[in-house]
């Protein structure tokens, strides 16, 4: 899964879960990897 279809998963979940003003203000920025975790998204 590449990391645009994951954060569109995230704000579609959002979404669903809080309405739209959350998904109008967040966005998604890459953290530096941890070595052995995958790479992950702070939303």
């Amino acid at each position: 899964m590449s990391p645009i279809e994951l954060r569109t998963l995230i704000h579609t979940a959002l979404n669903k879960k809080a309405g739209t003003q959350y998904g109008d203000i967040l966005t998604a920025e890459p953290i530096p990897p941890v070595p052995g975790e995958p790479v992950r998204l702070r939303v």
